[in-house]
């Protein structure tokens, strides 16, 4: 009866395991491949550095996509800002030292996050 019992929890934490692995790859910019470095720039007063890369998202059947971080230089914390796919280059400027443009995306770098896949339906 034991062996069933142990059997049946190994079984769930396994499961659990998968659904949050999938959970967290899916759904979120935690889990992104880190991708080639296509372009660097720092806020005007280099509080910020972000740093975008170039990852072939697909393999040989899909597209590139541009996933883009941002590290606080005080810090040294870094966070994965930005991710849109069918996309090969990152247009950077900076409007001030907190607020980015980003292919014609603005986003303040201490709140915001751009994902293409929760934007996917709508006009943004």
């Amino acid at each position: 009866m034991k062996k069933k019992r142990w059997g049946w929890i190994a079984a769930l934490i396994v499961i659990t395991l998968a659904a949050i692995y999938i959970y967290l790859k899916s759904f979120t910019l935690l889990l992104l491949p880190k991708g080639n470095l296509i372009v660097t720039s720092n806020s005007p007063n280099n509080t910020f550095t972000f740093t975008a890369y170039l990852v072939n998202a697909g393999g040989a059947t899909g597209s590139f996509a541009v996933r883009g971080e941002v590290r606080d230089n005080k810090s040294g914390k870094s966070r994965n800002l930005y991710w849109e796919y069918r996309i090969d280059e990152a247009n950077v400027k900076w409007a001030n030292e907190t607020t980015i443009t980003i292919n014609d995306r603005q986003l303040d770098v201490h709140k915001d996050t751009y994902d293409f896949r929760e934007h996917r339906n709508k006009n943004s």
